[in-house]
C-alpha cells in the first residue's frame, strides 16, 4: 500500500491538476493527502465527479474555507474510517492498519503567531503520532542526490510504501529480576550442566542455547503476562475489602486480605521493575500507578 502527501499549493491550475492525476495514476497511489488545494468548494464536486470519480474523497471545508487539506483514497484497495476532521489535519483510521493524518503546519503556525512547538505537539500526542526526526536527516551528498521531483509544482511529493506486517521470533531479552528468583541458579546449574558433544565452540554456544530456553521457560512460568496479573491481584485485592466491609470483624477476610496484598506488591513490583529495565528509564516513583511513561520510552 502506498500513501503520498503533497503540497500541491492550489488545484485551480487544470495544468497542476492534470501534473497530480498523472503522478497518482503512474505510482498507483493508494492514499492521497493533499494540502493548499484552494479548491473553493462550489468547485469541489465537480472535480471530484469529473477528475476521482473511482476514488473517495474527504475534505474540510466544514472549517476551511478553501478546502486546504484533501483526503483521497482507492476504496478496491483500502478501507478509511475518518476520525477528526478540523481546520488544520484530517485523522483517520485505516482498515488492518493503525492510522494515518494529514497535517498542514505552516496553517496551525499560521493563525496563531504566539503558537510555540509544545502547542503544536500537544495534539499530535494526544493523537498517538510520535515525531521521527531522522526520517529527515541526511548528508548533504544524500540530500543532493535527492534534489526535486520534476514537474510543475514548486513542492516534491512524500510517497511511503507501507509493508505488510512479518511475525518474527521476539528477541532474547534477560530480565534482571529473575536473579533474585530462588529457581534461576538452579535452573542455569541444569541446562548448563547438559552433556553436548563437538568441538570446544559448537558445545559453547550449544549451552548458552540450552540457557536461553531454561530462561524462556522460567519466564513463562513466573513472569509471563505480569501486567494482566497485576490487574488480577488487584481486582482480588479490592474485592476482599469491599467483603470486609460488610463484614469488618472477620478474621478469615483480614488474612485474606494481608495474603492479597502481599501478591499485589510483589507482581507490582516486579512490572515497575521489568519496564525501567525496558524503557532504560530510572527515575520513577514507585507509587505512581500511571505506567503510561513506560510505554512511551519503550516506543522510542
Amino acid at each position: 500500500m502506498k500513501v503520498c502527501s503533497w503540497n500541491v499549493r492550489g488545484c485551480n491550475n487544470s495544468l497542476k491538476l492534470l501534473e497530480v492525476l498523472d503522478f497518482l495514476r503512474n505510482n498507483k497511489i493508494d492514499i492521497f493527502g493533499a494540502l493548499k488545494t484552494r479548491i473553493r468548494e462550489k468547485n469541489a464536486s465537480k472535480i471530484v465527479s469529473s477528475r476521482f470519480r473511482s476514488c473517495q474523497v474527504l475534505c474540510n471545508y466544514s472549517h476551511h474555507p478553501n478546502g486546504r487539506i484533501w483526503h483521497i483514497w482507492n476504496p478496491d484497495t483500502v478501507a478509511i474510517t475518518p476520525l477528526e476532521v478540523p481546520a488544520q489535519f484530517i485523522h483517520c483510521h485505516i482498515l488492518h492498519h493503525s492510522s494515518c493524518s494529514v497535517l498542514d503546519v505552516n496553517f496551525v503556525y499560521a493563525s496563531n503567531a504566539s503558537l510555540t512547538r509544545e502547542d503544536l505537539w500537544a495534539p499530535l500526542c494526544r493523537l498517538s503520532l510520535t515525531d521521527r526526526p531522522w526520517l529527515v536527516l541526511g548528508t548533504l551528498m544524500w540530500l543532493g542526490m535527492l534534489g526535486k521531483a520534476p514537474g510543475i509544482s514548486d513542492h516534491s511529493p512524500v510517497v511511503v510504501t507501507m509493508l505488510p506486517v512479518t511475525h518474527c521470533r521476539p528477541q532474547f531479552y534477560f530480565l534482571d529480576c529473575w536473579i533474585a528468583d530462588p529457581l534461576y541458579t538452579q535452573t542455569v546449574r541444569d541446562v548448563w550442566n547438559i552433556e553436548v558433544h563437538g568441538i570446544a565452540m559448537f558445545r559453547f554456544f550449544a549451552k548458552l542455547k540450552n540457557v536461553r530456553l531454561g530462561l524462556q521457560k522460567l519466564h513463562r512460568s513466573h513472569y509471563a503476562h505480569v501486567q494482566r496479573r497485576v490487574l488480577q491481584a488487584r481486582s482480588d485485592l479490592e474485592d476482599c475489602q469491599l467483603n470486609i466491609q460488610a463484614v469488618p470483624t472477620c478474621r478469615v477476610l483480614l488474612e485474606q486480605e494481608h495474603a492479597l496484598l502481599a501478591v499485589y506488591s510483589k507482581l507490582r513490583n516486579l512490572e515497575i521493575s521489568i519496564l525501567q529495565q525496558r524503557a532504560k528509564f530510572e527515575s520513577i516513583v514507585h507509587h505512581d500507578s500511571n505506567t503510561k511513561v513506560f510505554y512511551n520510552k519503550i516506543k522510542v
